[in-house]
């Protein structure tokens, strides 16, 4: 026989099995006041005096606010009370579902107002009409028929305009919450205090609380008609809002997770504040184990950490424009690395102060393994483009070298004929006989070999010999720096020679057809980027320029264009301008020249990846600028500006201390 609470009686069973574990709860009281302590069941309370939670804290709370703002001070008071009490009904059910073991939802919710009675609280009335579910159907209507509360304020003579069992209502929201795992809400609709002769609460969730009480009010019309107009305390719309920021909260990570791209977002201290499932995917790491860590310390390789936090603190600091794009490796809880594409944005605070970042990521890890194969086969159908052109350059040096060899084998055996002869004057000399027949055939052979002619000529053909060598050797050594597959770290390296070997691999292509002018900075600082992919941007330019020539001639060139190439240091970049008298690009296509597979050439003759590709080497991997300069008629200029930036110092030690187990 229940006797703590009242309850419908197909709730009683559910009741009965509760009282047994509320009873079992209290029944190890201990009370010392030599310690000044009371515990039960192993945990300290307190007692305090009624009035003092009910009357005195919301007097205290009201006057707080009274002078500053007393329309709203008592709706303060309330909030306060309200959310102290909630607190304490989830802690306290947290604490009790603990102790006795109690897992099943109906068994934690049916303990709560046992505990209550049990805690001097109230006595609870549950009416028939409740329907505890955890869903959004939650419904619970019931009185309190000694609510502490209104008790305390009757009993010090005070009335109400509003319902004042605020903290009830708190408590037992909390409670059920805790023990339901839903955000709940009650409302107090009638209340002693005030005149009525119970106090009444109705429980729900947020979003349906105004629902339910509409209906009740709808059913009982003259037992609710005060308590339409002022029960909704300010604390329920903020509940109710806060439960829709919350949805709000949980359907934007949704969004977030479902995206196939990294979001990130850091403190000011670059402290991991949220990430999605994408995020911890590529990390191969629990979410929970990437939010609260140094992003730049625990996911970023070495070599990169400092140039990254860079861009970071830039940002927060207000350097950098918004919206920024850097690309730079995270490092996986396995030791690797993924190169990845960042867009990143600062957060702000309702004052307008930076509070953060936002970065969304895209993996480009294969990609750009990709590029670098398209890159090497561009590289490859350029050599072989360029292939019978280069043979023709080494074949020309190598054929007058050859001429020149056999004139040289034969120049040589005529001469040592001559010298011959001398060795046997020479022999007749010493025994003190010269034959005169013998110094006649020596004067006829030198006549007749031409010893005079072999003596200016010999020199001239080692030398031509000799540059005939350099050249093919110039050539070689320029074919071998373009051909290499390249370093996949920056280096420093000269641009000014690498255009010139560029040149001299290039020279059949375009010797033809055009004057090529150089004007090169001699002071041109060292740039740090990748040699093999930027020659291969000027390679491609300078081959471009050379056919936009020979098609402004209809492919006959009677008289020759103009390929300028010019370097020159802009400030804090290193400037090349690449230039060409050919047709220049027509107006209709110029914003299409540098999508990727979009070429004006003939089937075979392009493969529209050239342009594409120089932009992505200049803007994405070095971090510079590619645009152009046309006329149509007259002709183009690509101009290249590239970061002077210096290499960074990775000292072996720090290489070897870097720890991939962030995970």
């Amino acid at each position: 026989m229940l006797t703590s609470v009242k309850v419908p009686k197909m709730f009683a069973p559910l009741f009965e099995a509760a009282e047994k574990h509320v009873k079992k709860y209290f029944s190890g009281i201990k009370r010392d006041p030599t310690k000044g302590s009371i515990e039960i069941n192993g945990d300290r309370y307190i007692l305090i005096r009624a009035a003092s939670m009910s009357i005195d804290l919301f007097e205290i709370v009201r006057n707080m606010y009274a002078e500053t703002c007393p329309d709203e001070a008592i709706q303060v008071a309330q909030n306060l009370l309200f959310d102290i009490a909630h607190t304490m009904g989830r802690q306290d059910a947290k604490n009790f579902h603990i102790k006795m073991n109690l897992t099943d939802t109906l068994e934690k919710m049916a303990a709560g107002p046992l505990y209550f009675s049990h805690c001097g609280w109230a006595f609870v009335d549950i009416f028939e009409e409740s329907m505890p579910s955890p869903d959004e159907n939650f419904f619970m209507i019931y009185d309190h028929p000694y609510s502490f509360e209104a008790s305390s304020w009757l009993a010090n003579g005070k009335k109400s305009n509003l319902p004042i069992c605020v903290m009830n209502a708190g408590y037992s929201s909390g409670w059920c919450q805790e023990s339901f795992g839903i955000p709940l809400v009650t409302k107090e609709i009638l209340c002693k205090a005030r005149g009525d002769e119970v106090c009444r609460f109705i429980m729900a969730p947020p979003a349906w609380i105004e629902k339910h009480l509409n209906k009740y009010q709808n059913r009982k019309p003259q037992s609710a008609t005060n308590a339409a107009k002022k029960v909704a305390p300010q604390y329920f719309n903020r509940k109710l809002f806060e439960q829709a920021i919350n949805y709000e909260k949980k359907q934007a990570q949704q969004y977030l997770d479902i995206a196939e791209v990294m979001f990130v977002t850091l403190d000011r201290d670059g402290i991991v504040t949220s990430a999605n499932r994408k995020t911890s995917e590529i990390l191969n790491c629990a979410k929970q184990n990437i939010i609260g860590r140094d992003w730049f310390s625990d996911f970023m390789p070495l070599s990169c950490r400092k140039s990254t936090k860079s861009v970071f603190r830039n940002m927060v600091e207000g350097v950098s424009t918004d919206n920024i794009y850097h690309e730079n490796p995270v490092l996986t809880s396995d030791g690797r690395e993924r190169l990845i594409a960042w867009h990143n944005t600062v957060l702000k605070n309702p004052k307008d102060e930076v509070i953060g970042t936002l970065s969304s990521g895209e993996d480009i890890t294969e990609r750009k393994e990709l590029q670098g194969q398209l890159l090497q086969a561009e590289k490859m159908r350029s050599i072989g483009q360029l292939a019978s052109g280069i043979a023709h350059e080494i074949n020309t040096p190598t054929q007058y070298i050859s001429d020149n060899i056999h004139f040289l084998q034969d120049g040589f055996t005529d001469i040592l004929k001559i010298i011959g002869k001398y060795q046997e004057i020479a022999a007749q000399a010493e025994q003190g006989q010269i034959d005169t027949g013998q110094l006649s055939q020596l004067k006829t052979m030198i006549g007749e070999l031409d010893l005079e002619y072999l003596m200016e000529e010999v020199p001239q053909a080692i030398k031509q010999s000799l540059e005939g060598v350099k050249n093919v050797s110039q050539i070689v050594l320029a074919m071998k720096g373009f051909a290499h597959p390249g370093v996949q770290t920056k280096t420093t390296h000269d641009i000014n020679r690498a255009i010139e070997s560029i040149i001299i691999v290039t020279k059949n292509q375009w010797k033809y057809v055009a004057d090529m002018k150089m004007d090169f900075d001699p002071e041109l600082p060292l740039v740090t980027g990748f040699p093999g992919e930027l020659n291969q941007v000027i390679l491609n330019l300078i081959i471009n320029a050379s056919d936009a020539i020979t098609d402004k001639a209809g492919g006959n060139v009677t008289e020759k264009g103009t390929i300028t190439i010019s370097t020159r240091q802009a400030g804090e970049w290193v400037e090349i301008r690449i230039s060409d008298s050919g047709t220049g690009i027509p107006e209709e296509i110029r914003s299409q020249v540098l999508n990727p597979f979009f070429t004006t050439k003939e089937i075979g003759k392009g493969s529209g990846q050239g342009l594409a590709i120089a932009h992505s080497v200049i803007v994405d991997k070095h971090g510079g600028t590619f645009t152009f300069e046309t006329e149509t008629g007259k002709g183009t200029t690509f101009i290249i500006r590239i970061p002077i930036e210096s290499e960074e110092a990775t000292e072996e030690q720090e290489l070897n201390e870097q720890s991939y187990s962030v995970c």
